[in-house]
């Protein structure tokens, strides 16, 4: 999954001698909690709701040049939206810039990802569940659990591991559509896979 699948695209943006009162009122109108700051269609910054309520007494006086964050953490378009995580995460921040060749194309908030990750283990579409087991150590055995799925009638809409603590074991799941995704569950116990939880 691309950065670019999941981003906004042409953000709203202030300017770095604007001052906080109109960056104020585009992340009021917009709803939003930040704002890329662009000089000569160059990103130069990012202002944040927390910047503005530093100045809250003074809006109409400061300019947006003296309190943005600079340089600025990005992304690019092609990359993973696991890159962007990382960074919001390593740098708590909430959101990052997308560039091309310094060119502010899009913004990728943790509301986005947050939505990424529903897509991806979420199982409360009608007819969907989530299984999570725990992967065997021969090679063969995830296509083993695929083989299993499908014998027992499901379509597997996904595939793909997470972890319950940073640095734990890795805990396989498949996304399905299934008509009893707890009858699969206990095929594959059956054939001797720790079924993990079934989600529907």
């Amino acid at each position: 999954m691309i950065v670019a699948k999941h981003m906004t695209e042409r953000p709203v943006v202030v300017g770095p001698d604007d001052f906080l009162l109109t960056a104020e009122r585009k992340m009021k109108d917009g709803g939003f909690r930040r704002l890329p700051v662009v000089h000569t269609g160059i990103l130069v910054g990012i202002v944040t709701d927390r910047d503005l309520r530093r100045y809250h007494d003074s809006l109409d006086k400061v300019r947006v040049c003296l309190v943005m964050a600079h340089p600025v953490i990005t992304v690019v378009p092609s990359d993973g939206v696991e890159k962007a995580a990382r960074l919001m995460l390593q740098h708590k921040i909430g959101g990052i810039p997308v560039v091309r060749d310094q060119e502010v194309v899009g913004i990728i908030t943790r509301g986005d990802l947050l939505r990424v990750f529903v897509e991806i283990l979420d199982g409360s579409d009608e007819g969907t569940a989530r299984i999570d087991f725990l992967p065997a150590s021969d090679k063969g055995a995830l296509n083993e659990a695929f083989a299993a799925a499908e014998q027992g009638g499901a379509e597997v809409l996904a595939l793909g591991t997470h972890r319950e603590r940073w640095g734990g074991k890795p805990i396989c799941y498949f996304r399905l559509r299934s008509e009893d995704p707890n009858k699969l569950a206990e095929l594959l116990r059956q054939k001797g896979y720790a079924v993990v939880g079934v989600y529907e």
